[in-house]
């Protein structure tokens, strides 16, 4: 169960930070929503990797 809370954690983590960066950005190529959608994917890999290695 612990593994899967930092999973989800990671996930949203990963997405604030893509999206405050996408909003940053001075003249950003995609819209924001089709940008986040590319990081539909990595963000919840980037939780399972963190919590197997945890």
């Amino acid at each position: 169960m612990t593994s899967w809370s930092i999973v989800l954690f990671a996930s949203g983590l990963w997405w604030m930070l893509a999206t405050i960066w996408r909003l940053l950005r001075p003249d950003p190529r995609l819209p924001l929503w089709l940008a986040l959608m590319r990081d539909v994917v990595p963000a919840p890999l980037v939780g399972l990797l963190i919590a197997r290695l945890l």
